[in-house]
């Protein structure tokens, strides 16, 4: 996750040669996957917006005898299939990863950008559906009902009846 800056992500590497990368930064208002072969931009395109944060969750299918498949969401709906993510902006193309090192790189200057968390997952399921914002509810379910994945919202209560979301949540009710 990132925010601030103009670049965060994951960058993998082969004798200090670029490889393929998971992030933001290579266009002003996109996120993608970059490297040698050119970018493969997410689409829908998802605006960068300083100071916001961000989900992104990688996938690396390696290939017998050629190049990986990679894909990359950004901010994946939790308890929603891989196949299933209609609106979350995704990019899949191929690229070698024949890599050696992997590196975290975060903005041109120093403070731009921070990483906040970094899971290595062996599913999508997994990786998809933490809680973000670490407020107890679910990012899937924060969605669902209209709240912001990406901001810790437990104690509010939007519709006023006495109940705080996470009340809402414990108790399966809609906040």
């Amino acid at each position: 996750t990132t925010s601030g800056g103009f670049f965060g992500g994951l960058w993998f590497y082969q004798d200090g040669n670029e490889r393929p990368g998971f992030g933001n930064g290579w266009t002003p208002i996109n996120y993608g996957i970059a490297g040698p072969g050119g970018d493969a931009l997410a689409v829908p395109a998802t605006p960068y917006v300083v100071g916001t944060k961000v989900r992104i969750v990688g996938k690396i299918q390696f290939m017998a005898g050629g190049d990986e498949l990679v894909t990359m969401w950004v901010n994946p709906l939790g308890g929603t299939a891989e196949g299933a993510q209609a609106g979350v902006p995704v990019v899949t193309t191929t690229r070698n990863f024949a890599t050696n090192s992997v590196r975290l790189r975060t903005g041109n200057a120093p403070g731009a950008s921070t990483l906040e968390n970094l899971m290595v997952a062996t599913d999508f399921e997994s990786a998809a559906a933490w809680d973000f914002d670490s407020d107890a509810m679910p990012d899937g379910w924060e969605r669902k009902y209209g709240l912001n994945p990406t901001l810790y919202d437990a104690g509010d209560d939007p519709d006023g009846d006495g109940l705080t979301n996470l009340q809402e949540y414990q108790g399966g009710t809609d906040p």
